[in-house]
């Protein structure tokens, strides 16, 4: 039998949550996802479970008390973590962020969708992490 999928989500914002929750919802609902209010409660839930690794990891870029580059940076100097894949967020998109992810070893950049409808697009589009 195969794994749940499960993602895990670090966002300060609550909006963005119950967003990114419905989205979830609608088009992966057999898929478990976490949502964490910030980038430290990430690692926590992490820790917390060291021998359950998500299936996916979306960070907001500049989420609180650890920021999602803090966040990528644990990830890649633990093993059993390292190769989750991650895929960032921002409310803005720059060059040199996406840099800067790139190097950290994200396998995506993104910019917070502005509608609902491009929302569901781009979590149908992160399926392609499990859904093959």
């Amino acid at each position: 039998m195969q794994e749940k999928v499960h993602v895990l989500i670090g966002e300060d914002d609550p909006n963005d949550r119950l967003l990114l929750e419905k989205a979830f919802r609608k088009v992966w609902p057999d898929v478990r996802v976490d949502l964490l209010p910030s980038g430290a409660a990430v690692v926590d839930h992490l820790q917390a479970e060291p021998s359950s690794a998500p299936s996916l990891i979306i960070l907001d870029t500049l989420t609180s008390r650890m920021t999602g580059w803090e966040v990528m940076e644990w990830l890649q100097s633990h093993p059993a973590f390292s190769r989750v894949p991650v895929v960032m967020f921002s409310g803005q998109v720059k060059a040199s962020d996406r840099a800067l992810a790139e190097r950290l070893g994200a396998k995506g950049y993104f910019e917070k969708p502005h509608d609902t409808s491009d929302l569901f697009a781009l979590i149908k589009e992160l399926g392609k992490f499990w859904a093959g």
